[in-house]
């Protein structure tokens, strides 16, 4: 299933641009600092509604440990996203605790072991203007080792882009403590970026496997391979696969980068580097060329060599799921 989602304005992705010029400095940071973390909020993609439907009509459907006489022969009864609760594992800056919030659940706690990403979490929670949101709240929380609910007590647990960071048998202990009976749990995220520009995208896929490629962690292979060959606790797994489809310029694309683990740890080992900005330099002669082809062909130009930094770019991830229900005698 494809999802294109409505293009953001020039005024909004320019903002973006400017904001990424700012949070340019001390591209040695690590990847829980503040810097780092203020790009992870800025820059990384958002979840398109078609995830949150199919979440929710996993979550909601009949079943039968939703009946209070389940041998009577009474049917199965659904269940609203409203009397549920959720906890939102390795939530990051809040993108993805924000977006499972538009679902009207009863609670939310998004919980992270970096300050600095939970930091950013609690700003952005201050400026949204959406009564859902009054029902979530974020914790610093050392997920390696609990998930800090009472047993049983939770409905759902959710791990965006952040379950294969986990150590799965020890993590699923956890899971597995803290749900209810029937409850579910859920990883999802989103893969390689893909720069619907042929040359941006061959300096992209060379920077990604080329430059980084020894500086991505082996649990990468996970978002490379989309979860297929991600271990879950419960059986049987329900898969969605995706796709997201938007504009940004290409100084927000640089942006995006420069959030990458990879790229945060190649800082730490080549701390004055100008990695960064030489492949930005090689994407602006990219575009440059295509414009002067284009131009060549008889097409006007979409950009002036000036504003190449505004060129607008689509792009789109692959976006998966992966969903299952813990027993209802477990």
């Amino acid at each position: 299933m494809s999802i294109s989602c409505t293009s953001q304005s020039s005024h909004s992705i320019r903002h973006r641009s400017r904001c990424f010029l700012s949070c340019r400095r001390n591209m040695a940071a690590r990847f829980t600092d503040a810097v780092v973390a203020q790009r992870y909020a800025l820059f990384r993609p958002h979840y398109p509604e078609s995830l949150l439907n199919g979440i929710l009509n996993f979550v909601t459907r009949p079943t039968k440990s939703r009946t209070s006489t389940p041998n009577a022969g009474v049917a199965p009864r659904a269940v609203a996203a409203n009397d549920l609760n959720l906890v939102d594992v390795g939530c990051g800056s809040g993108q993805s605790t924000f977006f499972l919030a538009k679902a009207g659940f009863k609670e939310i706690h998004g919980i992270d072991t970096s300050q600095a990403q939970i930091a950013e979490a609690r700003k952005a929670l201050e400026k949204q203007d959406s009564s859902a949101c009054d029902r979530v709240e974020f914790k610093i929380v050392d997920v390696d080792r609990d998930i800090p609910f009472r047993d049983g007590s939770v409905d759902i647990i959710t791990a965006a882009q952040a379950l294969h960071w986990f150590n799965h048998d020890q993590f699923y202990k956890h899971v597995d403590k803290a749900l209810k009976p029937g409850g579910f749990f859920m990883g999802f995220g989103y893969g390689n970026c893909q720069v619907l520009h042929n040359g941006v995208q061959g300096l992209l896929g060379e920077f990604y496997g080329g430059k980084l490629g020894k500086y991505w962690s082996p649990e990468r292979r996970h978002i490379d391979t989309l979860y297929n060959n991600m271990p879950m606790p419960y059986k049987p797994v329900e898969r969605l696969s995706l796709e997201l489809q938007y504009d940004v310029t290409l100084a927000h694309l640089i942006g995006y980068i420069s959030s990458w683990s990879a790229y945060a740890t190649y800082c730490l080992e080549h701390p004055s580097n100008t990695v960064l900005e030489d492949l930005e330099k090689q994407m602006i002669e990219a575009i440059k060329s295509s414009a002067v082809g284009a131009s060549k062909s008889g097409d006007k130009p979409t950009q002036s060599e000036n504003n190449v930094k505004d060129h607008v770019l689509g792009i789109r991830f692959p976006i998966f799921a992966l969903m299952c229900r813990k027993p209802d005698g477990q």
